[in-house]
C-alpha cells in the first residue's frame, strides 16, 4: 500500500530532527566549550605563565638568595642583586643569562670581574672594596642612560656602576678611607686621667679592612701630651698605615683637671674612627680615688662619594645615622630612580633624594614607617611604600604628605594582607606581592586604588616553603616584554627568578574561592 503524503512528511521530520547536520554539532560542540570554559573561569584563579629562569645556585645563571631586581627599560634587559653570591647577574628579557659582575666572580681574585656561560661564574667575594659587594638588595636603573644603583645595607653606602659593571662611584657617610674626595672633618678623642701613680696604656684598632690593631708601650699617669702622641704614632695602625695624630692637654694629675684631646689626621683625617680602648690589664694607676675615661667628641666624615678614578680609596660607610647622606643599615636600602635621574633611598623612616652624580640633596621624612623594604616612584614624583612600621602598602607625594588613591578615600592598599614588595609598570599598574597563605600576585590601579587581578598564587617558588612567604623578595615589570619578574628566597635551595606573564582582564578572583566577583 502507498503511504499517505502527510504520514511520510511527519516521518521526513522526525528523520531530520534526529539526526543534525554537521553543521550544527560544530555550532553545539563550541557552544558547550564556551560554556566550560566560563564556568572553569568562575571557579578557578586567573591562571598566568610562570617561567622560572634562574635557578638556585652559584653557578652562570644561577642565584642564591635573590634579594632586587631591576629592569633597563630600553633594552629589556634585567639585572638581579643577589645576596649571597655577592653579585648582579644580567638576563635578556626572556630570562637568557648574559653575564655577571662582582668581586671574583669569575677566578676568585680580589678585583672587580666579569664573568658569562663561557667562562664559568662562581660566588663572588664579600667585602668594603672599591666595586666589592656585601649583601647587596636593592637595586635600580637610570632611565637617561642605564647606568646601576646597587644599596648595601650591610655597607651603608650605594654604589653605582655602567651597564656592564664597571664601578663609577659609591656614595654614603664616610665611605672615603683616604683620597682627594675626604671629608675635612676629624675625629676627635678626649680621655682623661685622675691618679698620683701607675701607668696607662691606649690599644686601637683600625677601621679599615686589614688596617690592624695594636696598643701604645706602658705610659707613665703624668705623660706629656707630646709623650702620648708619640706612643700612639707608634702604634703600626695609625703611623705605620700613614696616618697621624695630634695631642694636646694633659698631663694626668689627682683630680683629672687637665683631659688629653687627640685629633686624628693624615690618611685617618675626615674619618670616623673608633675611640681608644681601655682595659683593665692595660692599667696601673694609683691614688684615691684612681680612673681613666674617655669620650668621642668630634664625629669625622660625612656625606662623601667615593671615585676610586679620581684617587680616592673607598670603604664602608660609618655607623648607621639618621643625618643628611647617612643610611641606616637596618633596612633593606631598596632604589628607585625619577624620570629625571634623581636617586631616591629609602632608609629608616625617611627617604633620601641624591642627584645622579650622588650628592645629597633631600629627604621625605616619613614617621613610623620604620625601615623601608620596598619603594617606587611614578612619573609625577608619588612614592609607593612598603615598610616594617606601618600595614600595607602606601602612597605619600614628593614631601610626604599622603595621597589617597581616588577610589578608596585613603592612601592605604593591602592594610589586610601582609604585603612584602611592589612595582610599577608603565601603564599605571601598581603590582604587590602578598605573602598571604597561598603567596600570591595582586594587581592595583596606581591612581584610584582599585584591584584589578589577583594571580600566580602558589607559584612564586619561595612562596611554598614552610614560611609560605619569601624572605628576600622584590619584583620589576618590564614595560616592552610585558612581563612581570619576581625573585625570591626563603634558602639556598629555594632561591628564583621567575617571570609571569600578567594574565588578560577577567573576573576578580581570590585564591581559594569559588566564583567570581563582579
Amino acid at each position: 500500500m502507498t503511504p499517505h503524503p502527510k504520514a511520510h512528511s511527519a516521518q521526513s521530520r522526525r528523520t531530520r530532527a534526529s539526526r543534525p547536520s554537521a553543521g550544527s554539532r560544530a555550532f553545539a560542540l563550541a557552544a558547550a566549550c564556551a560554556l566550560a570554559a566560563l564556568l572553569t573561569l568562575a571557579a578557578a584563579p586567573i591562571a598566568s605563565a610562570a617561567e622560572t629562569f634562574a635557578g638556585p645556585g652559584e653557578g652562570a645563571g644561577q642565584v642564591d638568595s635573590p634579594h632586587g631586581v631591576a629592569v633597563n627599560q630600553s633594552t629589556g634587559t634585567v639585572y638581579v642583586a643577589e645576596e649571597n653570591n655577592q653579585r648582579v647577574d644580567e638576563f635578556d628579557s626572556a630570562g637568557h643569562f648574559l653575564e655577571a659582575f662582582g668581586y671574583g666572580v669569575r677566578t676568585g681574585a680580589a678585583e672587580l670581574q666579569t664573568c658569562t656561560t663561557a667562562t664559568g661564574c662562581r660566588k663572588g667575594l664579600q667585602g668594603a672594596a672599591a666595586g666589592e659587594l656585601n649583601n647587596p638588595k636593592g637595586i635600580a636603573v637610570d632611565p637617561l642612560n642605564g647606568d646601576l644603583y646597587v644599596g648595601e645595607p650591610s655597607n651603608r653606602r650605594v654604589q653605582k656602576f655602567t651597564p656592564s659593571g664597571q664601578l663609577l662611584f659609591m656614595f654614603g657617610r664616610d665611605v672615603i678611607a683616604y683620597g682627594p674626595g675626604n671629608s675635612a672633618n676629624n675625629t676627635q678623642v678626649r680621655f682623661t686621667i685622675e691618679a698620683t701613680g701607675g701607668t696607662f696604656k691606649l690599644h686601637w684598632g683600625s677601621p679599615f679592612p686589614g688596617g690592624g690593631e695594636g696598643e701604645t708601650a706602658a705610659l707613665p699617669f703624668n705623660a706629656t701630651a707630646a709623650e702620648v702622641q708619640s706612643a700612639l704614632d707608634a702604634i703600626p695602625a695609625i703611623g705605620g698605615a700613614g696616618g697621624s695624630v695630634t695631642v694636646t692637654g694633659g698631663p694626668g694629675d689627682a683630680v683629672g683637671s687637665k683631659p688629653y684631646l687627640v685629633t686624628f689626621e693624615g690618611k685617618l683625617g675626615g674619618d670616623d674612627v673608633p675611640a681608644f680602648g681601655i682595659g683593665s690589664d692595660n692599667v696601673t694607676l694609683t691614688g684615691s680615688p684612681h680612673s681613666i675615661s674617655e669620650e668621642k667628641v668630634a664625629i669625622g666624615g660625612g656625606p662623601e662619594i667615593c671615585r676610586p678614578a679620581s684617587g680616592d680609596v673607598c670603604k664602608s660607610g660609618s655607623e648607621e645615622g639618621s643625618g643628611p647622606g647617612e643610611f641606616n643599615h637596618n633596612s633593606g636600602l631598596p632604589v628607585a630612580v625619577d624620570s629625571s635621574g634623581h636617586v631616591w633611598v629609602g632608609d629608616k623612616n625617611r627617604i633620601e633624594e641624591f642627584s645622579s652624580e650622588g650628592v645629597y640633596l633631600s629627604e621625605v621624612p616619613l614617621p613610623g614607617a620604620g625601615a623601608i623594604e620596598s619603594l617606587a616612584v611614578d612619573s609625577v614624583g608619588d612614592f609607593y611604600v612598603r615598610s616594617v612600621g606601618i600595614a600595607g602598602v602606601r602612597k605619600y607625594d614628593s614631601t610626604g604628605n599622603p595621597v589617597n588613591f581616588t577610589s578608596l578615600g585613603t592612601n592605604s592598599l593591602d592594610a589586610a594582607g601582609n604585603p612584602r614588595t611592589l612595582a610599577l609598570d608603565g601603564s599605571g599598574h601598581l603590582f604587590v606581592g602578598d605573602s598571604t597563605v597561598p603567596y600570591r600576585l595582586l594587581e592595583y590601579s596606581a591612581a584610584t586604588g582599585a584591584q584589578a587581578k589577583v594571580f600566580g598564587a602558589g607559584e612564586v617558588i619561595s612562596g611554598k616553603g614552610a614560611n609560605a612567604g619569601p624572605l628576600g623578595n622584590a619584583f620589576a615589570f618590564g614595560n616592552t616584554a610585558e612581563h612581570l619578574y619576581v625573585v625570591s628566597s626563603e634558602s639556598e635551595s629555594l632561591s628564583a627568578a621567575q617571570i609571569f606573564t600578567v594574565p588578560p582582564p577577567g573576573p576578580l578572583i581570590a585564591p581559594g574561592s569559588e566564583a567570581a566577583t563582579a
